[in-house]
């Protein structure tokens, strides 16, 4: 135990010195390759679930409080991108991304660092309700993306990324990474790493993408193998957005057979005026597929109102039936909530108000 805790705190000594060094050679870089971003999302959130005594239904609170850095560094024979981002909500800070990006070629460019890897289309996407449209992401994305396996979070993790892309009138690229599979600013804890591998390709307005990750789970010496798979298809154009995903998965459960969650989904968005867009999602998660009474749907409505170029009000509704043996969080988006299941689940009413700088 004492050996991990060194481990994670030589880790955060090294991203803090890190953070220092870049800051430190900022006013080398031109003005214009610096900078400065952020943005913060204000929630208010009412859950009709049937919780416990004590157990909170609404609240106000800070979903997200962003602020970070990037650049890019011309000088020597390739370019240089860097990106800091920290997250200041919940009542503490934590370091989201962190990493080098080194640009040899269109098609081959080296990231280091920690960093959100590419699985789901709509999980790899920034959570600015800009580019998410509803303000919370698909069951079976949070299901297998969100830890790629089950000890992962926050849909990133710390390793390599190479990555490139080819524009034209078809576009296409992919991103190859390997990472710990544990998480973010956390150490590994075994010897064997996640590989992910996602591909895409564009024409028109209509986007494919696919992906597949591989690796193990657990403790050195005790590990167990996690795979997952993912595809889909969207469209973008004259104001209207549909995106549609499948994603499937299978851990090894040493001595109580796999688990297999999977799930699809299908959204849709259409901007009624520049400063107004309606939204609309169907998604079906299954937990173990190899298990019985463990789905839940969610229907969500949603709509979308810019009052200026920076800020953004939004309301959603989510309708969300499950199983008996589907485990569903009361209060979406917040951790140490109560587990429930079954007809205990109930719809949840979100709205926001999101600043971005």
């Amino acid at each position: 135990m004492l050996k991990g805790k060194i481990t994670e705190f030589s880790i955060k000594l090294t991203v803090s010195l890190f953070a220092l060094s870049l800051l430190s050679v900022s006013a080398a870089w031109a003005e214009d390759s610096f900078a400065v971003d952020g943005y913060g999302q204000a929630w208010y959130i009412s859950d009709d679930s049937d919780v416990s005594t004590g157990e909170i239904k609404s609240e106000f609170f800070t979903r997200r409080a962003r602020l970070g850095a990037k650049g890019k560094y011309s000088e020597g024979d390739f370019p240089v991108k860097f990106r800091l981002l920290g997250e200041f909500a919940g009542g503490s800070a934590t370091l989201l991304d962190s990493y080098l990006d080194i640009d040899f070629n269109p098609l081959f460019q080296v990231q280091v660092g920690q960093f959100k890897y590419h699985f789901t289309e709509i999980g790899t996407t920034s959570s600015k309700v800009k580019a998410i449209g509803l303000l919370y992401r698909p069951e079976v994305v949070q299901n297998i993306h969100g830890n790629l396996g089950q000890t992962g979070g926050s849909l990133r993790d710390v390793g390599v990324r190479f990555h490139g892309a080819r524009k034209g009138d078809i576009t296409y690229g992919y991103n190859l990474e390997i990472v710990n599979g544990d998480g973010i600013n956390k150490a590994d804890r075994n010897d064997d790493k996640v590989i992910i591998a996602h591909i895409f390709g564009s024409k028109g307005g209509v986007k494919l993408f696919g992906a597949y990750f591989n690796g193990k789970d657990g403790v050195e010496g005790s590990e167990t193998d996690e795979k997952g798979m993912t595809a889909g298809a969207s469209y973008k154009g004259g104001g209207v957005w549909v995106q549609a995903e499948y994603a499937a998965a299978t851990y090894d459960q040493t001595g109580a057979g796999d688990l297999k969650p999977k799930g699809w989904y299908l959204q849709a968005a259409y901007d009624v005026m520049p400063e107004l867009q309606l939204l609309a999602r169907y998604d079906w998660a299954e937990e173990a597929s190899n298990q019985s009474d463990n789905e839940m749907t969610t229907t969500a409505i949603g709509v979308n109102y810019r009052i200026s170029k920076r800020a953004t009000i939004s309301a959603n509704y989510f309708m969300r039936d499950a199983d008996n043996n589907y485990d569903e969080k009361t209060l979406l988006g917040r951790s140490g909530s109560e587990t429930l299941t079954g007809s205990k689940v109930g719809n949840v009413l979100v709205t926001q108000f999101e600043y971005v700088f």
